[in-house]
């Protein structure tokens, strides 16, 4: 299976090529984020976190500031404001 395309010329950044049954294991980054069009700053996101609008972040290991999320909670978060719409 292929997780990444490469990117275009017009574009630096990777875009996911995943199937539903293999979200639980892949994690986005903030970057990865932001090819996904969530392009908030990260106080937003904190404070999205905080109020239980937007999937905690997981800390990738201690006294680190690298963080992650798990994209099948981000593509249910992106279910739920889409439904939303109506």
């Amino acid at each position: 299976m292929k997780l990444f395309a490469p990117p275009s010329a017009n574009d630096q950044s990777a875009f996911l090529r995943i199937s539903s049954h293999d979200l639980p294991r892949v994690l986005l980054s903030r970057r990865d984020l932001r090819v996904l069009g969530i392009e908030v700053t990260n106080v937003t996101l904190l404070a999205w976190e905080a109020a239980g609008k937007f999937p905690a972040r997981i800390r990738l290991g201690p006294g680190t500031g690298t963080v992650a999320w798990l994209a099948s909670e981000i593509e249910e978060w992106f279910a739920i404001h889409v439904a939303a719409r109506g």
